[in-house]
């Protein structure tokens, strides 16, 4: 067994409210030392043709959002279409071969979060550190009891928008080898480690400066101390 660690939320250009070029992720991953990253776009699969992977492991996927809740998911590389609720997204991500991670489960008000809701929907694991949720330290401890209370793995990732958030929060996964398959496999048998810290408040400002100015083109990004 090895001990991997990666960055399983992670968004691109790819995502209209982010600025990070794959490239320059991946430069970033490396030069922090993570050993991987999940690529998590917002509804739409990762391209890796022609991209130099610069030795990472790199685990395509996406971020689906349906009514309910947003969904992690790891080991595909195809759309999903616009599933409606949890349930029905999660089997088609297993109808894929991949996995499902419920992401960021107190983040927002959406309906999964009641338990049973969480439970009936067949999540693989849950996101318990991400960098961006408000109120990351209670979010965080709620999201921890969540996963303990329904005996499913831990997760963390950073779910950066910018290149400097890279990192904040991370997996440490037990694999074979540092391959797709053995990463998923980890991670849905519970050989996982999930880490984190919040990103800044000025990274915050400049997340959604991008989210609700820097997409309609309006305004050059302000200057932060």
């Amino acid at each position: 067994m090895m001990r991997i660690k990666v960055d399983l939320h992670v968004h691109t250009t790819r995502s209209k409210d982010a600025v990070t070029k794959l490239s320059e992720a991946l430069t970033v991953a490396k030069a922090i030392g993570i050993d991987g990253i999940a690529l998590t776009d917002h509804d739409v699969p990762p391209c890796l043709e022609n991209e130099d992977l610069q030795g990472l492991l790199v685990i395509p996927g996406m971020e689906v959002r349906t009514t309910e809740a947003h969904i992690l998911a790891l080991g595909i590389e195809e759309s999903l279409g616009k599933p409606q609720k949890a349930r029905e997204a999660v089997e088609a991500i297993h109808g894929l071969g991949g996995i499902a991670i419920l992401a960021h489960p107190y983040a927002s008000i959406l309906g999964i979060r009641g338990r049973r809701g969480i439970k009936d929907a067949c999540f693989d694991a849950i996101e318990v550190f991400n960098s961006g949720t408000p109120f990351f330290r209670i979010s965080t401890f709620l999201a921890r009891r969540l996963a303990k209370s329904l005996d499913l793995p831990a997760t963390g990732g950073s779910d950066s928008h910018l290149p400097e958030t890279i990192g904040y929060s991370y997996t440490i996964l037990e694999c074979n080898s540092p391959t797709v398959s053995e990463a998923l496999k980890a991670i849905k048998s519970g050989r996982t480690e999930a880490f984190g810290r919040p990103i800044t408040l000025s990274q915050r400002f400049k997340k959604l400066w991008i989210t609700g100015f820097h997409k309609h083109r309006c305004l050059p990004f302000p200057s932060l101390p």
